[in-house]
């Protein structure tokens, strides 16, 4: 299996794990701060489903929602993409063997 075939779904995984981090991250500093996920949303000019997506991962905050998000927690953007403690990282799912990523391959191609 040639590499390149291999590195979209690592970018995935990564892209996704970080998503995830970074959701737990905004949830744990909005909770430990008493903020009610309501008003941090208000203040952030987003609705509280989209800012509950965020803080569970299941969407992606888009870079220009940071600076907002940050300012609203107190801290600047590279505070709040600074690295975390392994431990507040959820656990990553294992890459696909060759097997499977050649299976995930074929069956994405056009028949």
């Amino acid at each position: 299996m040639a590499i390149y075939r291999v590195l979209p779904e690592l970018e995935r995984a990564m892209m996704e794990d970080f998503t995830r981090a970074l959701g737990a991250r905004i949830r744990a500093l909005r909770e430990a701060q008493g903020l009610a996920q309501a008003e941090m949303a208000r203040q952030a000019h987003l609705s509280r489903e989209m800012l509950r997506l965020m803080e569970v991962g299941e969407r992606a905050v888009s870079v220009d929602r940071l600076p907002r998000l940050a300012a609203l927690l107190g801290l600047t953007v590279t505070e709040l993409l600074a690295p975390v403690e392994p431990a507040q990282l959820p656990p990553l799912e294992p890459l696909p063997t060759p097997a499977e990523a050649a299976r995930m391959e074929s069956d994405s191609e056009p028949s």
